[in-house]
């Protein structure tokens, strides 16, 4: 589903791409808080987000160059057990096995988002901002 549908309750400005002299489209999105599946997940439809990341590769925003900002909190790590408990030292490998769990569950999302960076850095970028709930990132991951 492109953007311009999944906003269509927006005013008409966010609808449409920039005109005039713009030379790239920021899309903000904060506090999704993605976790490792289950009835504790606070984001259980990825694959919505993951038609809106791939809407912007469709028109009219296919000609953009777009930035993709994740504005912290994109991933519930603390929420998100190893082994079965909530570990108190984080470590390089807790990280990256909890951040595991949450790929394994919302694979739509990390499909998507390797299909938005495939025109390359030139036209697609992504920057994760480190939130509170996903500091584990810090960690190696």
């Amino acid at each position: 589903m492109p953007p311009t549908r999944l906003l269509a309750g927006f005013s008409p400005a966010l609808r449409r791409p920039p005109t005039g002299e713009a030379d790239r489209l920021v899309v903000a999105l904060s506090d999704i808080e993605m976790g490792p599946g289950g009835p504790l997940d606070d984001f259980p439809r990825s694959d919505y987000l993951a038609e809106l990341l791939l809407g912007y590769g469709e028109p009219p925003f296919d000609d953009l160059e777009v930035d993709l900002v994740f504005n912290g909190d994109t991933f519930d790590l603390l929420k998100t057990t190893w082994h079965g408990t909530h570990p108190h030292y984080i470590t390089q490998e807790v990280a990256t096995g909890k951040m595991g769990r949450i790929i394994a569950a919302h694979p739509a999302f990390f499909d998507a988002l390797r299909l938005f960076l495939e025109p390359g850095p030139d036209r697609r970028r992504v920057w994760f901002v480190i939130g509170n709930h996903d500091i584990d990132l810090l960690f190696g991951v």
